[in-house]
């Protein structure tokens, strides 16, 4: 299985977070959220302790890979709320 680094889009008026996997079936995840919701990432972030820039934080939290934990899970937990498309094949 081959993973593809996340790739994180940031603007003023949103938050771009893709993930690839490349194992037996190829999986994409896009996660995109509006700035109140990319606002509310950057202090959830760093209510844990986590400092840097937001893709810095990210990264710390969730690993390249966002293999160390769910990024849907703790925007959820957070009420961050995000709109999600995945593709897989």
């Amino acid at each position: 299985m081959a993973r593809g680094y996340a790739i994180i889009t940031e603007n003023e008026h949103s938050l771009t977070v893709n993930y690839e996997d490349f194992g037996a079936l190829d999986y994409e995840a896009t996660y995109t959220l509006d700035a109140n919701n990319k606002e509310k990432l950057w202090h959830a972030l760093e209510a844990e302790g986590l400092s840097g820039t937001l893709k810095e934080m990210i990264l710390q939290r969730f690993g390249f890979y966002l293999e160390k934990a769910s990024f849907s899970l703790f925007c959820d937990s957070n009420s961050i709320k995000y709109s999600l498309n995945t593709w897989i094949s």
